[in-house]
């Protein structure tokens, strides 16, 4: 390319420094950025892009002060925006729920009367049977038959109140070794019963003033029986 053709482009490319401006591109003469710049005509000057689309003036017979430029304005990057940082979420304040207040077991009030439970059979032990008492759903006596003393007093384990009493029969498969072995009519004729209620003790007999609840265990009974009542210990 001629000397010319150098110097028509160059004027081109300053006058169309607007678009240039606004595409981004600069234009730099004998390496000052000179952007923007008007109405300027140069002779004798070489024109070259550099690799990202710039355009850089040669123009070895003129000295460039950009302050005096006539026309020149240079385009100012704003300045950046100050970046406001989040607010930090502010948990909300924990109120704290007032405990509940304790609530006072009530105290126990000791039975007028004497209670017992008595137990009695014929031939309990082939029979496997475990009877337990329940007062409350607590549970308050057991036996199995095999005890030396057929009674327990429960009065210290009772309350004056009214109450659910439950008697409860089980009777374990195999909880009586070679049973095949035992005579079918003292099988059948075997019985385990416990009675529960208040009286009096007389040596180791108890003599009852009113039975509660009864519960009979026999070679008819099955794996488990319960009897229920509504009860008022006095």
């Amino acid at each position: 390319m001629s000397r010319k053709a150098f110097l028509v482009l160059a004027l081109f490319l300053f006058s169309s420094t607007p678009l240039f401006a606004q595409s981004g591109v600069k234009v730099f003469m004998n390496g000052k950025e000179v952007t923007g710049a008007r109405n300027l005509k140069l002779k004798d000057v070489m024109v070259h892009f550099d690799q990202r689309g710039n355009l850089h003036i040669n123009a070895p017979k003129y000295n460039i002060n950009v302050k005096y430029l006539k026309g020149v304005k240079v385009p100012v990057k704003p300045a950046p925006q100050p970046v406001t940082p989040p607010t930090p979420a502010v948990a909300p304040a924990v109120v704290p729920v007032p405990a509940a207040p304790a609530v006072a077991a009530t105290p126990r009030v000791a039975p007028q009367k004497r209670y017992y439970v008595a137990a009695k059979g014929q031939d309990a032990s082939i029979l496997g049977c475990q009877i337990s008492v329940w007062f409350g759903g607590v549970e308050v006596s057991k036996f199995n038959g095999l005890e030396a003393t057929p009674f327990a007093e429960i009065t210290d384990k009772l309350s004056a109140e009214q109450t659910q009493l439950s008697l409860r029969c089980r009777r374990p498969p195999g909880a009586v070794p070679n049973s095949e072995e035992i005579d079918p009519k003292k099988r059948r004729d075997a019985f385990f019963e416990v009675e529960v209620g208040y009286g009096t003790l007389d040596g180791t007999h108890v003599t009852f003033e009113k039975v509660l609840g009864t519960i009979r265990c026999t070679d008819r009974t099955g794996g488990f029986a319960e009897k229920q009542h509504v009860v008022v210990v006095e």
